[in-house]
């Protein structure tokens, strides 16, 4: 391309190759297209010529064109054409061929160039023999809009043109030469600045610039003495996504399902956490009204034990020795009768004195049957799970591999049979009626006194039969694709037929398939058991902690239970051995000596009654203590739980919630909006126009 001088006001820019090798392989030929621009200093009157190749592979007579160009010349041969609007057909004899012509399409790309001298915008024109810092901006604009659905919502995509460009600048009379988004390549007398470009690609990845900065524009700077302007080369192609770009998001869909896991663990992390609140709360006004209902306990204990010590009436009248001196057996268990509550009461605290230890031992018992329980329903689950799963996998692709290749087979075979019976008789044909058209010229010829009969008679005895059948075999097998193609269009249009008959077959013999899987399976049945514990194994620590918290959970319960059962325990057991130990006694006693050991009775009794009040005044004492201490752990417990809910609330709504927002939101946007632009890419295919075939 010859450099064009600044005084005509041209260039600054050439675009080259919007279609650059770009192929469309089909079955008869092939077309590359490549699109030449000019466009002038002042970016105007730009000019565009496409250069198109036909390879023609099957070396066809005729090649039907789609173009929309104007001032179609052949540029290879002499092969001609017919033209109706934009279809074409070309003798092409056999050939491939090349050809160009003009268009006015507008481009995909409109390319603007922009001219500064010292910070200043100037014309092309202007900068001409100047001397100062040359700032050249070429900014591309992607025209190819689309619109798109990504993560189920329409929006605006391009499709993705590279373009890079390249300036050849003479270091005579510039230095300090950069270039945005480039290299700059020195060779001591020339330099060539080379940057790139991605026009449109900062919308369809909708990303913010202040994120990532994706360049649709080139900036070429040098400090310049006697400017002198060389042409810009710019190169665009749509491949900037290939299908291997993509295997970064292989695992993308598995990441989604994780994220989705991970807020709803959160959202009952939360839920968790409200709940232990909630049951802090209800512990705290329990205990308040515990250690309340304690110390009036603790003082109307006291106000018994001084009234019992100041007890001075007479033990028993006479008419009562005489009574008890009868029933001495039944008053002595009716006065434990009398004791039942204290006697309990007295129990009750013994048990009490040893709640921690009993608390904690069953606690302990119920963690250990907790976490024993769940490795074990852990360890039977997983192994059935793998197993089941193992199974089933292997029974449908056996299936599946039995179907794939028995309607793949059946198609193949298919299609070959019917090829090689339409080739065959096609030439079978051909050659019979070669040989009887022949004849039949010939009878005509006679029938129409054309020649005598002796020459009739000469003719046909002199036709070679072999000769005629294998001329007609010879134009057979030049069009031996072509009869082969319409043999597999008939396959085709029986395709689903065949293979719905080898399904038919397959799902015949589906359950020796199954059966055979199941074996194979069945054979490693030990190793799929072993890998399933050995999962389970790994995470043991988490479905002990698992099952320490839900005993942690239930703590109280099980606490209380176990209080509620030991003091029931000691109630009964204290009570009944003093009912036995008052019969005894009461037994023995006679009338004579009724009231003395009444006396006696009721002084002792007093005497002990008073000795276990004043350990049971100081057992409550101790207990409104525990319970003062007690509260005031509950009450930090409630304010810790609050603080847990709230900061639980917080991570979910800051964290988890925004991670697994992103996660769904941000990054599957990305990954739709990069298979979108390869489906983009692809589908740009021509820009002057192709035939369908």
């Amino acid at each position: 391309m010859r450099k064009f001088d600044l005084s005509k006001k041209v260039v600054a820019a050439v675009l080259t190759g919007t279609l650059a090798l770009y192929t469309m392989p089909v079955f008869a030929a092939s077309k590359d297209e490549v699109v030449y621009s000019k466009i002038n200093g002042n970016n105007e009157d730009y000019s565009t010529i496409v250069s198109d190749k036909i390879t023609n592979d099957q070396r066809e007579e005729y090649i039907n064109d789609l173009s929309n160009l104007l001032n179609i010349v052949n540029t290879s041969g002499d092969e001609t054409f017919t033209q109706d609007g934009n279809k074409i057909v070309w003798n092409a004899n056999g050939n491939s061929l090349s050809y160009q012509g003009d268009t006015e399409q507008e481009l995909p790309i409109k390319t603007t160039v922009t001219y500064k001298l010292n910070g200043e915008e100037v014309t092309a024109d202007e900068l001409k023999g100047k001397e100062g810092r040359v700032s050249i901006t070429v900014n591309y604009e992607n025209l190819d809009e689309h619109n798109v659905k990504i993560n189920g919502k329409t929006q605006k995509m391009y499709t993705p043109f590279i373009v890079v460009a390249g300036l050849l600048i003479n270091k005579d009379n510039n230095e300090n030469i950069t270039v945005t988004k480039g290299k700059v390549v020195d060779n001591g007398k020339n330099a060539i600045a080379i940057g790139m470009a991605l026009p449109g690609l900062q919308e369809s990845l909708d990303l913010s610039k202040s994120d990532v900065d994706i360049p649709d524009s080139i900036t070429f700077e040098m400090d310049a003495t006697d400017f002198e302007m060389n042409n810009i080369i710019s190169y665009v192609t749509p491949k900037l996504i290939e299908e291997a770009d993509l295997d970064i998001f292989n695992d993308m869909d598995e990441i989604f399902d994780k994220a989705n896991e991970l807020q709803n663990a959160s959202n009952k992390l939360v839920d968790g956490a409200n709940q232990v609140n909630e049951g802090a709360s209800q512990l705290k006004t329990g205990m308040s009204s515990a250690l309340s209902g304690a110390n009036t306990i603790k003082l109307a204990v006291e106000e018994s034990r001084n009234s019992l010590v100041n007890d001075k009436s007479s033990a028993l009248k006479q008419s009562q020795i005489e009574s008890i001196g009868q029933s001495s057996a039944k008053s002595a268990k009716a006065g434990i009768v009398s004791q039942e509550s204290s006697i309990k009461q007295t129990a009750d605290s013994g048990i009490e004195s040893q709640s921690a230890v009993i608390k904690s031992q069953m606690v302990a018992t119920a963690k250990q049957i907790a976490e024993a329980t769940a490795i074990s329903t852990a360890k039977q689950v997983a192994e059935e799970t793998a197993y089941n799963t193992a199974k089933q996998v292997a029974e449908e692709t056996a299936i599946s591999t039995a179907k794939q290749v028995a309607e793949e087979t059946a198609y193949n075979t298919a299609k070959q049979t019917a090829e090689e019976t339409a080739y065959s008789t096609a030439k079978q044909i051909a050659g019979t009626t070669a040989v009887s058209t022949t004849k039949s010229v010939y009878d005509n010829l006679l029938k129409n006194n054309i020649i005598s009969t002796e020459v009739y008679n000469e003719l046909v005895s002199s036709i070679d039969q072999d000769t005629i059948k294998n001329a007609s075999n010879s134009t057979i097998e030049a069009q031996e694709k072509t009869i082969k193609a319409n043999a597999d269009k008939t396959i085709e249009s029986q395709k689903e037929t065949i293979i719905a008959n080898a399904d038919k077959t397959i799902e015949s013999q589906k359950e020796t398939i199954i059966a055979n899987a199941d074996k194979t399976i069945e054979s490693k049945k030990e190793t799929i058991i072993a890998n399933a514990d050995s999962a389970i194994e790994a995470q043991k620590d988490t479905i002990i902690k698992a099952a320490d918290m839900g005993i942690e959970a239930k703590k109280a319960t099980i606490e209380a239970g176990a209080m509620a059962s030991a003091k029931q325990i000691a109630e009964t057991t204290a009570y009944e051995t003093a009912q036995a130990v008052a019969s005894s006694v009461g037994q023995q006693v006679g009338e004579t000596v009724a009231s003395q050991v009444a006396d006696a009775v009721k002084t002792e009794a007093l005497k002990q009654v008073a000795s276990s009040m004043d350990t049971l005044a100081d057992g409550l004492g101790e207990l409104t203590d525990g319970l003062e201490q007690l509260n005031n752990g509950t009450e930090a417990l409630s304010t810790g739980t609050q603080e847990l809910s709230d900061g639980m609330t917080e991570f979910n709504e800051d964290g988890i919630k925004k991670i697994a927002n992103y996660i769904n939101g941000d990054v599957k946007d990305l990954k739709e909006r990069a298979e979108a632009l390869k489906d983009l890419a692809n589908d740009y295919n021509n820009f002057s126009g192709i035939d369908e075939n």
